[in-house]
């Protein structure tokens, strides 16, 4: 009876150690984690959340698309507060999924010398599903808005700043943080655009560290 034991055991083991690992692995990111990182504007929006949970925040429904790359990019209007406008990124849907969401219309936009016809993708609202992990979060604020003393004042001291010297010229300011549900991030302020982005090492990201 022994030895039928001693044999069944590590089986067992061997059966239900990758759901465990893969359990262990599993990172569930939220809001309450990364509330002190996001700008209170943005609502309860927070990065790893997918797109049909993030349209039911932020109104992606005038949002112009970018689906030539991997990655799946909205250019939203967003008129609260000191912010104008945001870019966000999201990982994670295959090429059928951004096929089925995303459409080509034309519009007209009046300019300086008349009307100017042209053509812009946008969401395909009723195939808005739960899929992709929103990774990368850019926010533009309004001009004369003091960007650089409100990043200071929010995460303190930044880790990096970019040197005159330095001929890459990739942020002004950077923090590095992780929140309470164990996400790394980068944190980056641009002087020129007055913008701030909020980047998650998402797995299957630009940004990941894997």
């Amino acid at each position: 009876m022994r030895k039928i034991y001693s044999w069944v055991i590590p089986v067992l083991l061997l059966i239900t150690a990758p759901s465990a690992l893969q359990a262990q692995a599993a990172t569930k990111y939220n809001y309450s984690s990364q509330q002190k990182l996001i700008p209170a504007e943005l609502g309860a929006i927070y990065i790893g959340m997918d797109l049909r949970a993030f349209s039911q925040k932020i109104k992606i429904t005038a949002a112009e698309v970018e689906d030539r790359f991997e990655e799946l990019t909205l250019d939203i209007a967003f008129d609260k507060g000191n912010i104008k406008k945001l870019v966000v990124k999201f990982t994670g849907l295959t090429a059928e999924q951004k096929t089925t969401l995303v459409k080509t219309e034309k519009i007209t936009e009046k300019k300086e010398y008349g009307d100017l016809e042209k053509e812009v993708k946008r969401i395909v609202m009723p195939a808005v599903m739960a899929a992709g992990k929103l990774y990368e979060i850019s926010i533009f604020y309004k001009e004369g808005f003091d960007l650089a003393k409100y990043v200071v004042a929010r995460y303190g001291q930044p880790t990096d700043v970019h040197k005159k010297e330095d001929q890459y010229h990739f942020f002004d300011m950077q923090w590095v943080k992780t929140s309470a549900d164990n996400l790394s991030w980068l944190i980056r302020y641009y002087k020129e655009t007055n913008a701030l982005m909020l980047a998650g090492r998402i797995p299957g990201s630009e940004w990941s560290l894997e």
